[in-house]
């Protein structure tokens, strides 16, 4: 995450947002007036947050440190942003109305569930697509046809039933209109891991019993708990994308200032989810840096959840492709030496389809099916090794002394 001057005044000015004090506006004013605007609205790393530095300024009274053509340029930006998001939401709405013919249930995630229902104005949170979340395989092929109906086209496709079963548990949907929708469809969310947690539930089944109802555009639909979002957003983009940015902390802002949070079931959900190593770091930062409201005895369990002893799963998804997590899974769920077999061998010698996909060439996909076995058992075998080395390391380590829980949190 870069940290140039502009990033931190643009981080000063978003911070307001979840700041307590009556004075927050008034102690960035400096900073406001200090601001290379130039280089803050030509940089595209921050690009995509101007529209809440337009919405933040003007809510505070600061737009009278800011030129005036820079005004007006922040201005366009962020009724071009709420422009496309409703344009999303329509489309959203519409998708939901097919689902709940189809008796579909679906999740709203990220994006499109943080814009809608956390953000203070639906034009606030840019979104590059919109991510849905059925119950199980059969709603999400259920889900596809519906898709193919309504017109929506997809790249995913896979000829190979076991692989494809075993391994994708998303396909992008895209429909070539006037937003270019593009609908993220999955039936798990393999980010958070395959890990039962206290009450023998794994992620995606909790995920499902503290979802809330929610509406859409007229249409029914879920979002997860506010506990499960904060834990969705940090397995999500510090374990899959491996890399925070400022919108991620505008997410985790915006959830915790708007709902109370049960830090309990925050710290359970992460306890048992591959985002375990992450997330001390992660939110050390929001409060920190970002003035996030985030209690210091929150920060001292995840402190020392980080330093509990590593599983494989977690070494693995930290490490590799979620792919390989999924068939992970799949191997310790299946009964019977010759079905783990099976799939031991689709996931060596995947379909043709898949190969040219994956390594991007007609010609030599011998050569990679003879390879690829060898990539594979050279790639776990390093795995092993940081495993052992890992589990030692966390092992010897003395975490330390934190701040008693306090009651009834």
């Amino acid at each position: 995450m870069k940290n140039s001057d502009h990033v931190k005044h643009l981080i000063n000015i978003i911070s307001i947002n979840f700041r307590n004090d009556a004075g927050a506006a008034k102690s960035i004013e400096e900073n406001v007036k200090s601001i290379n605007w130039t280089v803050l609205t030509e940089d595209k790393y921050t690009h995509k947050l101007l529209p809440l530095v337009y919405f933040t300024l003007k809510k505070n009274n600061l737009l009278e440190y800011v030129p005036e053509d820079v005004s007006e340029k922040l201005k366009g930006w962020y009724y071009s942003l709420l422009k496309r998001n409703s344009l999303l939401f329509n489309e959203l709405s519409i998708v939901l109305k097919d689902f709940e013919t189809n008796k579909i249930e679906a999740l709203v995630l990220k994006g499109a569930a943080l814009a809608e229902k956390t953000y203070p104005e639906i034009g606030l949170r840019p979104m590059s697509d919109i991510d849905l979340l059925v119950k199980n395989k059969a709603e999400f092929q259920k889900a596809e046809l519906v898709f193919k109906k309504s017109g929506y086209d997809s790249s995913d496709e896979e000829s190979n039933e076991t692989f494809s079963n075993t391994v994708l548990y998303e396909k992008a949907f895209f429909k070539n209109n006037s937003t270019y929708t593009d609908i993220d469809l999955h039936h798990l969310l393999p980010y958070l891991g395959y890990e039962k947690d206290a009450n023998g539930l794994d992620n995606n089944l909790r995920i499902w019993q503290n979802a809330e109802k929610s509406v859409f555009g007229g249409q029914n639909a879920w979002i997860m708990s506010p506990e499960d979002a904060i834990a969705n957003a940090i397995g999500h983009v510090a374990v899959l994308h491996k890399v925070e940015n400022i919108i991620f902390y505008c997410d985790l802002g915006f959830l915790i200032d708007k709902n109370s949070i049960k830090w309990l079931e925050v710290i359970n959900a992460i306890r048992y989810s591959i985002a375990s190593s992450c997330a001390y770091k992660v939110l050390f930062r929001a409060k920190n840096d970002f003035s996030i409201n985030v209690p210091s005895w929150v920060l001292g369990e995840l402190e020392s959840i980080s330093t509990d002893k590593l599983s494989f799963r977690r070494v693995l998804a930290n490490n590799s492709n979620l792919f390989y997590l999924n068939y992970l899974n799949k191997i310790g769920e299946t009964k019977g030496f010759k079905n783990k077999a099976k799939i031991l061998f689709h996931f060596l010698f995947p379909s043709v389809e898949y190969m040219k996909k994956a390594y991007g060439s007609n010609r030599f996909i011998i050569f990679w099916y003879l390879i690829r076995p060898i990539r594979i058992f050279v790639k776990y075998s390093i795995m092993v090794i940081k495993y052992i080395f890992e589990s030692i390391s966390s092992r010897d380590s003395n975490p330390s002394e934190h701040t008693n829980i306090p009651d009834n949190k």
